[in-house]
């Protein structure tokens, strides 16, 4: 007697990835598309994706177009579908997106070359999937793709941010960047503040070049004035863009201080630039965790005065010309200040002290 136990249709989920590029620079961003097919007989659904070191970010909604920081790098689609994004950086597609027997689906992404250049990087994805039916004999498979990349030297860069000789809020911003390619050109395209209500201002100082192209081996030193956003949040830098620049930059960070006029550390430089091997278009961003300068002095002095105030020197020959000294504690705890007027004894010692949650003190002379 012979027995058959027959194993009911399963699917078969295949995975390709389209317009991954073979060449890439360090850092750059490689616009793609992710292409599921269900090879199987039966229905699947409940996919899910992650990548190895996180270097793959699928966009959070297909069909959108928006502004991006970055002129170079633009998202693009044709269907009303949303991925999800978990704490554990997994993606899961709305709704489970199932998948007929026969069935093929594309969803836009993004692949960042993440890290300093090495002669190849292998990409490790990793998909997740259920049959529509489940049974005893498969309730979940996982299927994994690879990719090998070529990987070319691209910029090195390094932000500084010092304090402002005539402002309590803006600081000065210095960034260094140099060419790591010995024959590739780069553009640098612009200078981005990941925190939202912060804002970066170039102060077209220093030895940057004129028309944004840094030339292979060269180096530049720019000045930015970095300052509270007056924009309205949500503005015109979010979309799929930002999105996958802040999946790309997360880092574990220490909880931050409850003062929102903390001087931001995260920004990113855009670049782009032509491949002297293929020839084409590549573009990218290089994340800058900024080095705050240290200083001397726990607080931060600024004093105002009128720069015209009229006055009838035959009526009365002294003129008293009113003067507002601002002091900042650029400490993560509130400063006790002093403040002694003329060694006359003209004014006495006033004192007082900023309160924590945003430590910015005032006091007339």
């Amino acid at each position: 007697i012979l027995l058959f136990k027959v194993t009911p249709p399963m699917p078969r989920l295949t995975v390709d990835i389209v317009g991954l590029p073979d060449i890439m620079y360090a850092n750059e961003v490689g616009k793609c598309s992710i292409e599921l097919t269900n090879a199987g007989s039966s229905a699947l659904e409940g996919i899910r994706m992650c990548s190895s070191g996180d270097v793959v970010h699928c966009a959070q909604t297909l069909g959108e177009r928006c502004v991006s920081p970055s002129p170079s790098l633009v998202g693009a689609g044709s269907e009303e579908r949303s991925v999800e994004r978990s704490q554990e950086k997994v993606y899961s597609f709305e709704g489970g997106w199932r998948l007929a027997p026969g069935a093929r689906a594309q969803w836009p992404a993004w692949i960042y070359a993440r890290g300093e250049s090495r002669s190849h990087r292998t990409v490790h994805i990793a998909f997740y999937f259920e049959p529509e039916v489940p049974h005893d004999k498969m309730k979940s498979r996982m299927l994994c793709v690879r990719r090998d990349v070529q990987i070319l030297p691209s910029l090195e860069a390094s932000l500084t941010i010092s304090t402002s000789e005539n402002s309590l809020q803006a600081s000065l911003a210095q960034l260094v960047v140099r060419n790591s390619s010995s024959t590739d050109s780069f553009v640098l395209e612009n200078l981005a503040c990941l925190e939202k209500t912060w804002s970066l201002q170039s102060l077209a100082q220093g030895s940057g070049p004129d028309d944004g192209t840094l030339s292979p081996g060269g180096s530049a030193s720019m000045f930015y004035k970095l300052h509270p956003s007056t924009a309205p949040s949500g503005g015109g830098e979010e979309g799929p863009v930002a999105d996958a620049v802040r999946a790309f930059s997360e880092q574990p960070k220490p909880p931050r201080s409850g003062d929102p006029n903390q001087v931001p550390s995260r920004s990113v430089l855009f670049w782009r630039t032509v491949g002297g091997l293929d020839g084409m278009s590549h573009s990218g961003f290089q994340p800058l965790e900024a080095a705050v300068a240290s200083s001397l002095s726990p607080v931060r002095i600024v004093v105002e005065v009128e720069s015209c105030v009229e006055h009838d020197f035959s009526a009365q020959p002294v003129c008293v010309v009113p003067v507002t000294v601002l002091v900042r504690s650029i400490t993560l705890q509130a400063a006790r200040c002093f403040l002694e007027v003329g060694p006359d004894g003209a004014r006495g010692r006033d004192a007082w002290e900023s309160a924590e949650a945003a430590p910015t003190g005032k006091g007339p002379a």
